[in-house]
């Protein structure tokens, strides 16, 4: 399909989403991911020549990776500890066909929203700053994997333990599984490069294209949100210190969550 088209596919996407989402109070989501995304991918194709959706499409091996992975991740995290375990938000009336949107379309297209936005604002900043790598040897390739796996699996097992034994409530043990899913990530993207939970300390391009994409993301997102009203925060810590309902800590978990979608989606584009 033309690109100019797929553009203004998104467009319109998206304003129907800001729309209903301000005027109608309706559920936006899915609209506002989709649009968001094909704007991105569009813009990204002109930047660089390089479209990440046809790039999925034209390999089924890549694309099944990724529907599989992305699902297992995001029903883990965010249904599993942020919904069941923590309550720590709530999907405002959702119904079992919501959640299946949800975990499929709607979480598809924001695992990509953040990679494309993530790459938009990297060109930008590679001209300035050198990426950081590490040699790989065999030796300290074995080092790295068995630690961000065994951290991975501990980071993911802990929280249930916890939820066993302790009461519900402790929202700041929900950066564990955040964590767990970028450590597992990174376990698989360890083969190809430099995992990035080694990045965000040592690579400035890594940390200040996050914290702009974090934060781009976490403003159009919840801006958005605050009229459509389509997820609540309950039980984040400090929920008290806000911004129209919006946890300030969230935007820690925005943080996590970004490099998670970044080292999937780099792992998924190394497979052949």
């Amino acid at each position: 399909m033309n690109k100019k088209i797929i553009f203004g596919l998104g467009l319109l996407f998206l304003l129907y989403s800001i729309i209903i989402a301000i005027f109608y109070n309706h559920k936006f989501y899915v609209f506002f991911c989709l649009g968001y995304l094909l704007i991105l991918d569009y813009v990204n194709y002109k930047l660089t020549r390089k479209s990440l959706l046809e790039e999925l499409i034209k390999s089924k091996v890549r694309l099944t990776y990724f529907l599989i992975g992305s699902l297992i991740f995001a029903f883990a995290v965010d249904y599993l500890y942020g919904v069941l375990l923590f309550n720590i938000w709530v999907w405002m009336n959702y119904s079992t066909f919501n959640y299946i949107i949800l975990y499929t379309l709607t979480n598809f297209f924001f695992i990509l929203i953040c990679y494309e936005t993530f790459v938009l604002i990297k060109h930008f900043f590679k001209k300035r700053y050198r990426e950081y790598k590490i040699k790989l040897t065999y030796k300290n390739k074995d080092k790295i994997q068995g630690k961000l796996f065994l951290s991975g699996i501990i980071f993911l097992v802990f929280p249930y333990l916890y939820s066993l034994t302790i009461s519900k409530g402790m929202g700041i043990i929900m950066a564990l599984p955040f964590i767990s899913i970028l450590l597992l990530s990174d376990l698989f993207l360890s083969k190809y490069q430099t995992p990035y939970i080694l990045r965000i300390f040592k690579d400035k391009l890594t940390i200040y294209t996050t914290l702009i994409t974090t934060l781009i993301l976490f403003i159009t997102h919840e801006l958005i949100n605050i009229f459509g009203r389509e997820w609540t925060y309950l039980n984040l810590p400090f929920r008290f210190i806000s911004v129209y309902g919006v946890p300030i800590t969230a935007f820690i978990g925005w943080i996590i969550l970004v490099l998670f979608c970044v080292s999937f989606i780099s792992w998924v584009r190394e497979i052949k």
